[in-house]
């Protein structure tokens, strides 16, 4: 199979090729010749070779020099680890999310940081007619709403890397340690008009803030004196989240 397509950027169709002959070690158990890859994705040997060359230093893929096979290389293994990870935290999460949803019906979600973006994990909508729309797999931005802002609030501290006026420009140093103070973050009309937030932070075992919790919904349902008692609900559900990840609070 060619999957490139007539018309496309070049950058594009080596990156098609590329998951294409990632895809050939789907189901496999032994490494795998050149010839059957080349075969697989219909391309010819010197492309081929090529392509698995980027793959081999990027890590993606690793090459036995005596047997002149390929297999999966340690990068993939992580990012297939990482998505691992993921799964098993979205899975603990939800019943704590279900509580939530239960007390407040209000739509619950789950953020991860990705980059200068966040990205939805786990989600239970409300009930409600009016409520916020949000996918699991929708991406987001970081530093805007409650689950950007908290996830932000403790990478900019935790992680050496995280460049604030890349990924967050919005947002100021003092308002930060304000919401690390809180252990909570709001948002008001940030993501679009008419919606509100509240979220919390979700530690791993290790105690590092991996996600965000967040509640959200239309303004119009609420009301100012709510707002204690959902901050409350929300940072107790994400303790307790963080606790069935094996983070100890004493620690």
């Amino acid at each position: 199979m060619n999957s490139g397509k007539p018309g496309s950027q070049p950058s594009v169709r080596a990156l098609e090729r590329g998951l294409d002959i990632l895809g050939c070690f789907h189901g496999a158990s032994t490494p795998i010749p050149l010839t059957t890859i080349a075969g697989s994705v219909d391309l010819s040997l010197s492309t081929t070779l090529r392509i698995l060359g980027t793959l081999e230093r990027k890590g993606f893929i690793t090459r036995d020099d005596s047997t002149k096979r390929y297999s999966l290389g340690p990068r993939l293994l992580g990012l297939a680890s990482a998505a691992q990870r993921m799964n098993d935290l979205a899975a603990t999460a939800l019943p704590f999310m279900q509580d939530l949803n239960t007390l407040h019906d209000e739509t619950i979600s789950l953020y991860i940081a990705s980059g200068t973006q966040r990205v939805c994990i786990q989600r239970i909508d409300s009930t409600q007619t009016l409520r916020q729309v949000v996918s699991i797999g929708d991406i987001l931005p970081l530093g805007v709403g409650s689950g950007g802002k908290v996830l932000t609030a403790w990478l900019a501290v935790e992680d050496p890397n995280f460049d604030l006026v890349t990924h967050a420009p919005t947002l100021s140093r003092a308002s930060i340690e304000q919401i690390r103070q809180n252990g909570f973050a709001t948002s008001f009309n940030e993501r679009g008009e008419g919606i509100y937030g509240v979220a919390a932070p979700v530690r791993n075992h290790l105690g590092k803030v991996v996600a965000a919790l967040s509640l959200s919904g239309p303004t119009a349902r609420f009301h100012p004196e709510k707002l204690v008692s959902l901050a409350v609900s929300i940072v107790d559900k994400a303790r307790e989240i963080s606790v069935a990840q094996g983070w100890s609070p004493e620690k």
